[in-house]
């Protein structure tokens, strides 16, 4: 997920939340890797040290990394709570899951209609931005956006060759499928 790469140049004072304020990093690149499910390999695929997760010989490097252990706080913490606290400040902020199917984009958003899963940081950060807005003075503005994109294979006109299209459907929209 998204939320790597520092100001050319840029300072690293100690905190996320100071990177974010500061504005020496605009953008920050976290990977989450999920514990395997029954049925699927025994030996993790990926290897991770510190800031890198290793996949066979090549290794990819990103600003944090949570292991398998990492429960939604850590990651809400870490990545969001940050966020959260910018947008206070006015600034803008956007925070993304993005991987391939299976590989725990909706576990760790928390958009699972399961009643048992733990919150994600969506649910976190809509509950956070509310519970601050409740105590400051005044009237406070929330403007919200929930989208998902799709890559979308379809076929040829000949039904043969297919082709990947991208669909963007706006969750927050009325009669959105």
């Amino acid at each position: 997920f998204c939320f790597a790469m520092p100001d050319e140049g840029a300072a690293y004072p100690v905190s996320a939340r100071q990177r974010v304020r500061d504005g020496s990093v605009r953008v920050r690149v976290a990977a989450r890797v999920r514990p395997l499910l029954p049925g699927e390999a025994s030996e993790p695929v990926a290897q991770v040290a510190g800031t890198v997760i290793s996949v066979g010989q090549t290794g990819f490097a990103f600003d944090h990394v949570f292991g398998e252990e990492a429960g939604q706080e850590a990651v809400y913490k870490e990545c969001v709570e940050p966020l959260v606290d910018a947008a206070f400040e006015g600034i803008n902020a956007t925070f993304l899951a993005y991987g391939q199917t299976g590989s725990g984009k909706t576990h760790t958003m928390g958009t699972s209609a399961s009643d048992g899963a733990a919150r994600g940081a969506l649910h976190r950060a809509v509950a956070d931005v509310f519970a601050r807005a409740q105590k400051q003075d005044g009237q406070t503005t929330v403007n919200v956006s929930f989208m998902e994109i799709f890559t979308l294979q379809k076929a040829g006109r000949d039904g043969q060759n297919a082709r990947n299209s991208e669909e963007v459907r706006d969750l927050l929209a009325l009669g959105t499928p």
